[in-house]
């Protein structure tokens, strides 16, 4: 939460270009932490576009053409791109690997061709050793690479937040 903090404080201040890869378990504040760094940035008056990958892989499969070229745009004209559960749409469409690739890639490329800031929060491991990463064995190099340009590696550790008594919680925020 601190480097959350930090990043969406220092965001215009400092015309940050890079983003951020949280990555950990369910449950640890990831999604918490990229919502905090997009209400942050839209008070300051930034558009931010926060998606669930496997939402948009599943409005693909319906409206392709229509909802890809709709989104393309609004990453062309956003200030700062959030994708939420990278790599959790991977069991979505088992038999269409190539084509859910090239659709993360396409959106990815968009990114980073227009030279927006890219934040994503995965359960994936990273790891810089590409046999322990599944980042790397998940997806092509060609989006890894641009992923590991484009993003800061954070790993995201903690106890898991989701249904905690109300006394765990406020133990929590002490």
């Amino acid at each position: 939460m601190k480097i959350a903090k930090r990043y969406a404080d220092n965001f215009t201040k400092n015309n940050i270009s890079k983003g951020l890869l949280l990555y950990g378990p369910s449950g640890v504040g990831k999604t918490y932490a990229t919502c905090c760094i997009a209400n942050s940035l839209m008070q300051q008056q930034k558009a931010v576009l926060v998606l669930n990958l496997g939402l948009y892989i599943g409005e693909l499969k319906v409206n392709w053409d229509q909802a890809e070229q709709a989104l393309l745009k609004a990453v062309e004209n956003c200030d700062l791109l959030i994708i939420d559960d990278f790599g959790a749409e991977q069991s979505l469409d088992i038999n269409k690997s190539n084509w859910r690739s090239e659709k993360i890639y396409n959106l990815i490329d968009c990114c980073y061709r227009n030279e927006k800031p890219l934040i994503l929060s995965t359960n994936l491991n990273y790891s810089k050793e590409n046999t322990k990463c599944q980042i790397s064995n998940s997806f092509p190099d060609r989006i890894k690479s641009r992923i590991l340009d484009m993003c800061f590696p954070v790993s995201v550790i903690g106890k898991n937040k989701r249904g905690l008594e109300e006394f765990e919680f406020m133990e929590l925020l002490k």
